[in-house]
């Protein structure tokens, strides 16, 4: 059995990650924090290994099954945070992933004829009114982006003195669920806090009412987190064939406001959603919708989700999660 790592395997996107990976008959290694308060074990994780990702120990493990595919989805992700505590972003997401690549290589990565799939942002981009293509000019508003655009560049370093290919992915709005794999219940994006909100019968915190959009809330792009696990493995096809570096937007193209995304999700579950409209959040741009054509075109690769079915899955797997929980 061929095995292959993914770094934050516990997270929102690892976990679901893994699950494709062993739906597609690979063994996964899956590093993450949380393993070692027994947080999120998955039944798709075959070797679990707890702590950071710069510990020698996930590299050690990563030699001795003699991986060769790593997927690099660990990180600080929470755009608010960054602004009030910048600097442990700039550690985790660019220091940690330095040691862990120079980990990597200590112990044979490069004869292994190593290749990197690494999970960037949008966030790493200007803001801009139109959908925004990679060669867009970035200029992140936040302290999540900026740290994640240095990352990005330790993937050029990495093919340059190494010669081991990668894609790098800018994800636009995440969304959607895997029947049993979907966001963590406690999570500050959009909609898992719409289900929290309507499951909990609270109102749902709108911030933003004064953006230069249809109707003053941000626009968005919404893409299926399973078209984001696919894509890892076309990006993988994509580097066998022709080995580079590579920088690709993983997004639709269609942008949906805060508003008409509530409107959507009411209509799928049937129910109204009670919101407070408040104050903007540091650091978040008004319009963030990405032009995925470059990927597209140059992978072949095709999209399948579309909000309805994100929206439906996200609520399902909520309500389901909370029941088994709660032990009903």
């Amino acid at each position: 059995m061929e095995y292959v790592a993914i770094t934050g395997s516990a997270g929102y996107i690892g976990s679901i990650l893994a699950k494709h990976c062993h739906n597609l008959g690979y063994g996964v290694i899956g590093v993450d924090l949380k393993y070692r308060d027994q947080v999120n074990i998955s039944p798709y994780i075959d070797i679990e290994v707890p702590g950071c990702i710069s510990g020698k120990y996930f590299s050690h493990i990563c030699k001795q099954f003699s991986v060769s595919k790593v997927f690099h989805l660990a990180a600080h992700a929470d755009v608010e945070l960054s602004q009030k505590q910048p600097f442990i972003f700039y550690h985790n997401n660019v220091g940690n992933t330095a040691m862990m690549l120079n980990n990597l290589l200590e112990d044979g990565w490069g004869q292994r004829n190593g290749i990197i799939v690494y999970s960037s942002t949008a966030a790493v981009y200007k803001e801009s009114p139109l959908p925004i293509a990679e060669s867009a000019p970035k200029g992140s508003p936040n302290a999540y982006g900026r740290s994640k655009l240095q990352s990005e560049m330790l993937m050029q370093e990495l093919y340059d003195f190494y010669k081991i290919p990668s894609v790098t992915f800018r994800y636009f709005n995440v969304a959607g669920a895997n029947v049993d794999m979907g966001d963590h219940l406690d999570s500050f994006h959009v909609i898992p806090s719409l289900c929290r909100s309507v499951f909990n019968n609270q109102k749902f915190k709108l911030f933003g009412y004064d953006y230069d959009t249809t109707d003053g809330t941000c626009v968005r792009d919404f893409v299926d987190v399973n078209d984001i696990c696919r894509a890892h493995f076309t990006a993988v096809e994509h580097l066998l064939k022709e080995p580079g570096v590579y920088k690709y937007n993983l997004g639709t193209y269609n942008g949906t406001t805060i508003l008409e995304l509530i409107r959507r999700f009411e209509d799928v579950i049937n129910i109204d959603v009670n919101y407070d409209i408040v104050d903007r959040r540091s650091g978040d741009p008004g319009y963030l919708v990405a032009d995925p054509t470059r990927f597209v075109e140059e992978t072949g690769f095709e999209y399948s989700g579309n909000l309805k079915s994100m929206l439906k899955s996200s609520w399902e797997f909520y309500c389901k999660k909370i029941e088994e929980k709660n032990g009903i």
